[in-house]
């Protein structure tokens, strides 16, 4: 059991006054409660503890604990033996508001953990959370594709005391994605992409449920490009990247000085000749009258193979 001696030196159990506190500054008025929380988590950051809000009553009482406080509840009916960092910790700390003194008085319900302070803060997640300002300075980086490695380090240089990792980035881009995107759904939002990009594509749903089974689209730059260099096409298939859980055809392009190009991607619901016989006709629609490739790798995918001769007709054209 570890005693938290700087709190202790605050508290000895009983009420005290926020005024009564050095490290409270009340010259220019009352305590709010969002300053409450701040100088609570300060002076747990100073000694390695997070502490987080356990409940509360907006503007009326405030319970803190230990962030490894409490039990973990699965929600999901597994038999995995999850990892959890809470260890029903006993850490607590109340803060109750008086209206006649427009301050709050705070009180050490149980000064004791039951764990080491933390090496390192980073491994935490309130620490990590951004600030408002952050939040916008992150949204404007990743408008601009800056790299969220870089993005980190941009708030480090700003702020020494940000405890921010990368995978803070990448959950900051889902949630101001998910607030940009609002009530529709995910493929409506790559649809309305598309249009917005200017990308030529097709797409083509299940005629009994509507639901969308797949979808071509290539952008124009790469079709120009294409049709400078149309000899040699790579195809290849991939599987379970994607947040869809579509087999993703790839169409790639080589130039004369073995740079490789982007051509068109393809979403399909199966890898059955009439996916790749429809998805090739839309490629084969793009030509304009240019000449069709007269060299396909693949990696032996034979419906692919088998579906290419007959749609496009290429007299001695080879398969790798």
């Amino acid at each position: 059991m570890v005693n938290w001696e700087e709190w202790t030196s605050f508290y000895d159990g009983t009420y005290y006054e926020m005024s009564d506190i050095p490290a409270m500054n009340l010259n220019e008025g009352g305590v709010s409660r969002q300053d409450l929380i701040d100088w609570v988590q300060n002076v747990g950051h100073g000694i390695d503890y997070v502490i987080v809000i356990k409940k509360s009553r907006r503007n009326y009482n405030v319970v803190f604990q230990c962030d490894r406080g409490g039990v973990y509840r699965s929600t999901k009916n597994s038999t995995r033996n999850a990892g959890t960092k809470k260890i029903n910790c006993p850490f607590k700390l109340q803060g109750r508001y008086t209206a006649s003194g427009d301050s709050w008085n705070v009180k050490m319900v149980c000064e004791m953990h039951n764990h080491q302070p933390a090496l390192f803060l980073e491994g935490h997640p309130y620490p990590r959370r951004l600030t408002e300002d952050e939040t916008r300075l992150v949204e404007d980086l990743l408008e601009k594709n800056v790299k969220p490695k870089d993005i980190v380090s941009t708030l480090k240089k700003q702020n020494v005391n940000n405890l921010s990792t990368i995978k803070t980035i990448y959950n900051a881009d889902e949630k101001i994605r998910r607030t940009k995107r609002g009530d529709k759904s995910q493929m409506q939002v790559v649809m309305e992409f598309l249009e917005h990009n200017d990308f030529v594509h097709e797409s083509r749903a299940n005629a009994s449920t509507n639901e969308l089974e797949d979808l071509f689209f290539a952008h124009p730059k790469s079709l120009e490009i294409w049709r400078a260099f149309p000899h040699v096409v790579l195809m290849d298939g991939t599987y379970n990247t994607n947040r869809y859980k579509l087999p993703l055809l790839e169409i790639v392009g080589v130039t004369p000085t073995n740079m490789i190009f982007c051509i068109a991607f393809v979403y399909m619901h199966k890898e059955k000749k009439p996916n790749y016989t429809w998805a090739l006709d839309c490629l084969k629609s793009l030509m304009d009258g240019c000449m069709l490739p007269r060299v396909i790798i693949t990696d032996r995918e034979l419906a692919l193979m088998n579906t290419y001769n007959s749609v496009c007709n290429v007299p001695n054209f080879r398969i790798n």
